[in-house]
């Protein structure tokens, strides 16, 4: 009778747990798993080491290793960056020259307006496009920061 009862429950829980698991963030749910996944092997290898089983020890810590950093050698990148900000770059977003000013006509386009456009329509329109682009709604830093240079270059007048 405890069995039969103990199944209700663990069969309620897992309804549960799968209805709350349909309607969560599919981010959330694969840095969760992620993280869990990597913690039972970490759990394993410690394990593995205290029973002197040390060469599968590093092979799950190194798996550990790889679920928790995202398949990177290190967290957030090699700590020996190249780019703006620290941050890596790859041939899809090159690198903006040192001091380089973006024209005037090239921020217009860019925000997608005509010249002699308001400061409320140089906002609005800013707005609209870094809600799309902003890294991380799927776009990506080097775009959100052409779209903010290309206002501050509308708003403060510093383009060419």
């Amino acid at each position: 009778m405890i069995a039969v009862l103990a199944g209700g429950v663990a069969l309620i829980a897992i309804l549960m747990l799968l209805r709350a698991f349909a309607g969560a963030d599919t981010r959330l749910v694969t840095r969760g798993l992620r993280y869990s996944g990597a913690a039972v092997l970490l759990f394993a290898a410690i394990g593995l080491a205290a029973m002197d089983r040390v060469g599968l020890a590093m092979l799950a810590g190194s798996f550990a290793w790889g679920l928790f950093t995202g398949g990177h050698a290190w967290p957030d990148g090699w700590p020996f960056k190249s780019g703006p900000g620290g941050r890596s770059t790859s041939s899809e977003e090159p690198l903006a020259r040192a001091g380089s000013t973006m024209p005037r006509a090239e921020a217009l386009k860019l925000l997608g307006l005509e010249p002699g456009a308001t400061r409320d329509e140089i906002n609005a329109a800013h707005r609209r496009l870094i809600l799309q682009n902003h890294p991380d709604k799927g776009g990506t830093s080097y775009l959100a920061a052409r779209i903010n240079e290309a206002r501050d270059v509308l708003l403060n007048g510093r383009g060419t």
